[in-house]
């Protein structure tokens, strides 16, 4: 890789220009001096002093006292990932703001098509993303016919959301395989009331706070997602009283 391309992907990381060119070139030189790396980079050596000043405290340089000298040495490069990984942890800490910030389409509604299969599992991991701790996850659906499409996926993909500490209530055609989840209920951090046993669907269907997400079970497979705040308050209130009417259906 040549030197601007490995510049740039320094800068990406958050070095500016001269922290990256002063950084690439004391990896190759070992403890060295402010002369030899002001003759490198042809940056002064008042401002090189600065430099390395920042590059210490990003943990990318080490100064050592041998004698009356100051040496400058390179820290490993696999020093990259603590710093990548400190970017990664301030986007995390700065996603719930800019979540509180962000408006689809200035706040109107947002109707949005997917088609295939993989596309809509892609949608059900962004829903674990979406929701935060103790928020509401409700659902109603034909578990078996949700399992035939991919049970390997949305079997680890119950595992993982049971972790996750949402408030999970699910109405159910009454299937076999309802009934097996019924039985697991409190593993999988889940409610689940069966629907009557005329009842036949072939559409799931997921209510979050910012979004509805359905789901066609039945080939094709697609995916509608609705972001609108009167659309997803009625699916709320459809489903409560789906699950009061619903009841508890226990297994004798």
């Amino acid at each position: 890789m040549k030197i601007s391309e490995l510049t740039r992907l320094l800068s990406d990381l958050g070095l500016n220009e001269n922290e990256a060119n002063t950084y690439i070139a004391a990896l190759p030189l070992g403890p060295t001096t402010i002369i030899s790396l002001s003759r490198m980079t042809q940056i002064k050596r008042t401002t090189l002093y600065t430099v390395c000043d920042s590059l210490q405290q990003k943990g990318l340089i080490r100064i050592e006292e041998r004698g009356f000298k100051r040496k400058f040495v390179a820290e490993s490069p696999e020093r990259l990932e603590t710093l990548l990984e400190s970017r990664k942890n301030s986007l995390q800490k700065a996603l719930p703001d800019l979540r509180s910030l962000f408006q689809p389409t200035g706040g109107s509604t947002l109707i949005r098509y997917h088609e295939g299969l993989e596309a809509t599992k892609a949608l059900y991991l962004d829903l674990l993303r979406e929701v935060r701790p103790g928020q509401d996850y409700l659902v109603i659906g034909n578990q078996e016919q949700w399992y035939d499409l991919d049970s390997g996926f949305f079997r680890r993909f119950i595992e993982k959301r049971s972790r996750l500490n949402f408030k999970i209530r699910c109405l159910f055609t009454d299937t076999e395989t309802a009934r097996e989840h019924i039985r697991q209920q409190r593993q999988n951090a889940q409610e689940i009331r069966l629907l009557p046993s005329r009842t036949t669907i072939s559409t799931n269907l997921v209510i979050v706070p910012h979004q509805v997400l359905m789901h066609q079970l039945t080939p094709p497979v697609m995916a509608m997602v609705i972001q609108n705040k009167s659309m997803i308050q009625m699916h709320r209130e459809l489903f409560e009283v789906m699950w009061q009417e619903a009841g508890n259906n226990l297994i004798e």
